[in-house]
């Protein structure tokens, strides 16, 4: 991390059979504790994220773009909004912590 709140995530990312690393810039856009108003929310901590880069098509085999300058391009920008939901300790009518049951 490169402050308490940002940072990069780097990996490989495997398209069309073919890994090549990307990295991704990202923030903690929030941290909150839902209030136990919402129904079947039950005070649960959310931490929400955004996600920035670039993944270059080359790199996984995708080399067929219909006419020069084409809208396509070589690149593909990576735009992603995540929320991570702590269901540590919550009850089982919470919501988003069965969606996957």
């Amino acid at each position: 991390m490169l402050t308490p709140t940002s940072g990069k995530l780097t990996g490989d990312l495997t398209m069309r059979g073919q890994a090549a690393p990307v990295t991704l810039d990202f923030t903690m856009v929030r941290d909150r504790v839902y209030p136990d108003f919402i129904p079947n929310y039950d005070e649960v901590r959310v931490v929400g994220f955004e996600a920035t880069g670039e993944i270059l098509r080359l790199d996984h085999g995708i080399d067929f773009i219909a006419f020069l300058d084409s809208p396509t391009g070589l690149s593909v920008d990576v735009d992603l909004h995540f929320d991570l939901v702590q269901c540590e300790g919550a009850t089982e009518n919470n919501i988003p912590c069965t969606w996957d049951r």
